[in-house]
Formats: structure tokens, sequence, C-alpha cells
């Protein structure tokens, strides 16, 4: 079990996140342009085999904006706690070793070690909040779009 696990280590909390916004955005998309909403699954004067292929194409463009944005989200955000478990690791090691010297030498290392990673995954919180903000803005206005 790790050390320090966060909300966004799992894979249950970006998922939710990105399927909020799946279903957000297709019911914007619905209130936005009702019927027609279905519109962007079909493109006229093509022949029947083609509709159904450029509508499988779209539905899946549209499931991977979010599986991108779950994608992004979790593996940034736990990469940065299985990296931040290790250095707590590091640190549980180094408290337990037997030799009194490697605890004086390596204590302060990782614990510098740990700050500066701990440091750093809050600027990959923030820079991936804004990332995900960012893209939900795009996706939401790209629905807005008429003619796709």
């Amino acid at each position: 079990m790790p050390l320090f696990e966060g909300l966004t280590a799992t894979m249950q909390f970006p998922w939710f996140l990105a399927l909020t916004i799946f279903i957000a955005n297709h019911l914007y998309i619905f209130y936005k342009h009702g019927i027609k909403f279905l519109n962007l699954f079909y493109v006229p004067f093509v022949s029947i085999y083609m509709a159904l292929l450029i509508a499988l194409i779209e539905f899946f463009t549209h499931m991977l904006k979010s599986f991108s944005l779950f994608t992004r989200l979790f593996a940034n955000m736990f990469s940065g706690h299985m990296l931040f478990s290790i250095i707590g690791d590091c640190i549980l090691w180094s408290g337990t070793s037997t030799s009194s010297a490697a605890v004086f030498v390596v204590t302060p290392f990782v614990i510098i070690l740990s700050l500066a990673i701990f440091t750093l995954e809050l600027f990959v919180c923030f820079m991936q909040t804004y990332v995900f903000l960012l893209l939900t803005t795009i996706y939401f206005g790209s629905a807005l779009g008429g003619d796709h």
C-alpha cells in the first residue's frame, strides 16, 4: 500500500470526471441544437455505407475526447503519487537502517528530495487542472459550431 495516495491516483475519480464532462457536453449539444444533434453523426449525399462509417468515426471521436481527459489526468497524477510513495519508502528505509551513518547521510538527502518532488507534484496538479479545464472548454466550444 502506498504511503500517499490521493483521490486522483485512483482510476475511479478521473474516469468519473471525464464521464461527467462527456454527458454534460452531449446534453449541452442537445440543448443548443435540439434534434439537429443527430446531424453530428450524419453527412448528407453519401452512400449508406459511408454514412455508417462516418457516424462510427464521429462517435469514437467524441468518446476519445473524454478518454483523453481521463488518461491525461490519471497518468500524470498517478505517476506523481507513485514517485512520492517511492521517496516515502526511502525515508522509511533510512529510518530503519542499522547503520547510524546511513541515517545521517541518507535522511537529509531523501527529505530534501521528497520536498522537491512534492513541490513538483503540486505544480503538476495545478497544471493538470488548467489543462483539464482548458480542454473541457474547447470541447464545449466545439459543440457550439453548427457546421460539423
